[in-house]
């Protein structure tokens, strides 16, 4: 791209702009159906934004139709439909002078790639204020190529994108087929579809062809529309929008057309994938990049529950890779489904990246049935890391009871202001009472570092008696990569924080043993199937992990330490010993008890010799065995990496 472009672009982005009045913008803003209205609205902010935006694209649109005019695509500025830009411009005389002037302007400069047409030629198509409104952020090339590759769409097989942005899909499609005849984009937002519109022309031009080989292109809502023909597959990057941040009239009518998905906090892109479910023929399939927490967030079971139902051909997590969306604080996930029920036999391709490893070719895959994958939590998660040689080991866990019961500690009301409750000095409160927060609980240890909690139930929500923390109480941090728990001796109990979650094992013999719960909780074999089956992912670009009460409570414990005396006994002792030598920071003997631990656990879930080994071996593994453990006193917390650890170093 030659330097100049840029201020070049500026001075005819300028230059339309001058023969644009505000009347006239607001007349053809008012011009426009309401639902589009209202969409432009609603993306800007207030009308007043509205208005300065419309102006902004149409003059960029209009720019835009002179470089593809410069370029000799006089036919791809006819297939133009009466968007917002052409309502606008149809009220100004003097247009068509005005666009042989900006021709004129351009036509020695060239056209950017197409993949570059949105940002360089539309920078106002989608603001910031709309993009993150709309969940609209555009797919990186060697994520479309994986995508489309787990698609795997038969030659000549119709393909759908639907919330298509900026075409991305549809022109990797083109480029593979020599044709974009089969392939269908629909875009809802209209600055978005003329953007997206503008880059299929470019590249076509680039191809030497014209609109009439190029994908279909049209300005509709997908979530809408009833595609014809039916399509075999659809691909795409549907928006990324928490059903908080959801219109209510919009939340309300999603919830109503798709009660099996159970409402709850869902985030919009589950409802465009169970949508096309319905669209794809039976057989087709579906490809989508989406938010991790789909396959994790407890508002996102019934959506489990109907892909189930399914053919899941792949599951590729990007939580290790290095970030592919730009300042996105949600980590992305591949999924591929077929529209069909699994055979019985069926293996689904599970992906991993390796920690620190480039993307895509750092992608570790592996292949594991449907059914004994989703039966290691039929209700939960949907594991991610496992691999085919996991499966036996993690069954056997996965078949224990699960009589545990986990409950958030306290939370400040929002108005209330935390500096006023919380201080390192009791003098100054009213009613001090020591506090815990979740980077004070280590494992098997306790690490207070002073402060108290002037207690006051009208400023905390979800107030709970003091007998809730009754002591002894085992205290597990909310915030951690593998569970690591400790216990609270009292007798002054802590209050904990809603950052620490207090593990209980109600009505029954383990209730009455916390050091022993507290060392199950530690062990080897919890620790290492919360990580690849309880576990919600790894919050991005960080070191840490979010427990839910819902994910502790599923750990699953020996039914020999619920009903049998003796191991419940030894678990006990050495717990009770696991905390003495936390405390002095005994690291070496720690480590060395901690083993002891983990081979008595495992001998209570009745492990044969081949799954204990199988268990070692996964907790070995250079992606696994990192995630263990806390990163080094001092070290960054900021990036996934492989790392070494020296023995008991993670009680330190």
């Amino acid at each position: 791209m030659t330097p100049d472009l840029p201020s070049r672009l500026a001075s005819a982005w300028s230059l339309a702009r001058q023969a644009l009045t505000r009347t006239r913008v607001a007349k053809a803003l008012r011009g426009l159906p309401a639902g589009q209205r209202g969409l432009l609205v609603d993306a800007a902010g207030s009308e007043g934004a509205a208005l300065e935006t419309l102006t902004a694209h149409a003059a960029e649109a209009l720019v835009a139709e002179a470089f593809l005019r410069a370029h000799g695509g006089e036919a791809w500025c006819a297939a133009t439909r009466d968007d917002p830009a052409a309502r606008v411009w149809g009220a100004v005389s003097g247009v068509a002078r005005l666009g042989r002037e900006l021709q004129a302007a351009v036509a020695d400069l060239p056209l950017p790639p197409a993949a570059e047409v949105a940002a360089r030629l539309f920078p106002r198509a989608s603001p910031e204020r709309a993009t993150k409104r709309r969940g609209g952020v555009y797919t990186p090339p060697a994520l479309v190529g994986l995508l489309l590759d787990l698609l795997d769409a038969p030659a000549g097989a119709t393909i759908l994108e639907p919330a298509a942005g900026d075409g991305a899909f549809l022109r990797a499609l083109w480029d593979r087929r020599g044709t974009g005849a089969t392939s269908v984009g629909l875009e809802r937002h209209p600055y978005a579809w003329r953007a997206g519109w503008t880059a299929l022309a470019v590249q076509g031009l680039a191809r030497g062809q014209g609109p009439e080989q190029a994908p279909r292109w049209e300005c509709v809502d997908a979530l809408e529309h009833e595609p014809c023909p039916r399509p075999w597959g659809v691909v795409g990057n549907p928006p990324w929008v928490r059903a908080e941040r959801l219109p209510a009239a919009l939340r309300a009518t999603l919830r109503e057309r798709f009660p099996e998905l159970r409402g709850g906090n869902l985030d919009l892109s589950a409802y465009f994938l169970r949508r096309a479910l319905d669209w794809v023929e039976p057989g087709g399939r579906v490809a989508f990049v989406l938010p991790q927490g789909l396959l994790e967030s407890r508002a996102a079971q019934g959506l489990r529950a109907a892909l189930a139902e399914h053919t899941v051909e792949a599951v590729l997590s990007l939580e290790w890779a290095p970030q592919v969306f730009a300042g996105a604080l949600v980590i992305p996930c591949l999924v591929s489904v077929t529209r069909a029920p699994p055979a019985s036999r069926h293996a689904v391709r599970l992906g991993a990246c390796q920690p620190g490893q480039a993307f895509p070719t750092g992608v570790r895959w592996s292949e594991v049935p449907q059914a004994r994958w989703l039966g290691l939590q039929p209700r939960g998660p949907w594991p991610t890391l496992v691999r085919k040689p996991d499966l036996s080991v993690l069954g056997a866990l996965a078949r224990a009871p699960r009589p545990l019961d986990a409950s958030y500690g306290l939370a400040i009301r929002t108005r209330a202001k935390a500096g006023d409750l919380i201080a390192e000095d009791p003098e100054r409160l009213g009613s001090p009472r020591r506090l815990l927060d979740g980077r004070e609980v280590r494992t098997f240890k306790l690490d207070w570092s002073g402060r108290w909690l002037d207690y006051d139930p009208a400023r905390i929500s979800d107030p709970k008696p003091a007998s809730f923390f009754r002591a002894p109480q085992v205290l597990c941090a909310r915030i951690a990569l593998a569970p690591q728990a400790a216990v609270d001796p009292g007798p002054e109990a802590f209050l904990a924080r809603n950052t620490v979650m207090v593990v209980r094992a109600p009505g029954t013999a383990l209730e009455g043993a916390p050091y022993a719960l507290a060392a199950l909780i530690n062990s080897l074999p919890l620790r290492v199937f919360a990580l690849l089956v309880l576990r919600a992912g790894v919050l991005a670009s960080s070191h840490r992990a979010t427990w839910y009460a819902g994910s502790l409570g599923a750990l699953p414990i020996p039914r020999a330490v619920l009903e049998d005396a003796p191991p419940r006994a030894a678990l006990e002792r050495l717990g009770k010993r696991a905390h003495v030598l936390a405390a002095r920071g005994a690291a070496v003997e720690l480590a060395a008890l901690e083993a002891e631990l983990s081979e008595r656990v495992a001998a209570a879930f009745e492990l044969s010799p081949a799954q204990a080994r199988q268990l070692r071996k996964v907790a070995a593994h250079p992606t696994v065995a990192p995630l263990l453990s806390p990163v080094e006193p001092g070290a960054p917390t900021r990036a996934i990496q492989a790392q070494s650890y020296t023995p008991g170093e993670r009680y330190a």
